[in-house]
């Protein structure tokens, strides 16, 4: 399924603030209910059926699994390639926490005979080691003589970030993924 510009980046944001939607560790999460009133309202924000709103985030949602699993191949040690990055990539980013991998078994031999291969699925990693991926990959050395203004900027909201609730601190770290996002490509607040 197509998402075009605004509206799929609406979309994710529409879904991110319904939690029950893809947190499977809330106790709401099983209850079917609780989970259409989110699709409905998913639904009127987007101007979209709830049918529509499921399928979308089914596509999406797996769209990004699928992504996660090739850049785990391509760190694992695999070929690199020069591959855009998709689009939604970033803002879709705050599932990070709910997907994990896990080994399954296939019905197929892979090459080295095991017959086992990593898969995502969703159930947690951390926005602080996000943060030092980044710093650790960023080709931009340190400032002479002192630490980096921007390191000591994230540093300086680490506190304040774990002092929240973990629904808070989630959607805190969308917002910053957000605002982020926005400057990068957009530069519009």
């Amino acid at each position: 399924m197509i998402v075009h510009g605004n509206m799929g980046e609406k979309f994710i944001l529409a879904v991110s603030e319904n939690p029950i939607l893809y947190d499977t560790s809330l106790e709401s999460y099983r209850d079917f209910n609780r989970k259409n009133e989110a699709w409905k309202r998913v639904s009127e924000i987007v101007g979209l059926s709830v049918d529509e709103c499921r399928k979308k985030w089914r596509d999406l949602r797996n769209v990004y699994v699928r992504e996660r699993r090739e850049e785990k191949k391509i760190k694992s040690g695999a070929a690199a390639t020069q591959k855009r990055p998709w689009r939604y990539y970033h803002i879709i980013s705050f599932l990070l926490p709910f997907v994990s991998s896990r080994p399954t078994s296939g019905n197929m031999e892979e090459e080295r005979g095991e017959g086992r291969r990593n898969e995502e699925d969703t159930s947690v990693s951390s926005f602080e080691r996000k943060i030092v991926e980044a710093i650790e990959t960023s080709n931009c050395p340190a400032p002479a003589g002192s630490e980096d203004p921007d390191m000591q900027f994230l540093q300086s909201l680490m506190p304040a970030l774990k002092r929240l609730e973990p629904k808070c601190r989630e959607l805190t770290k969308l917002k910053i993924h957000q605002l982020i996002f926005e400057a990068e490509f957009n530069c519009e607040f």
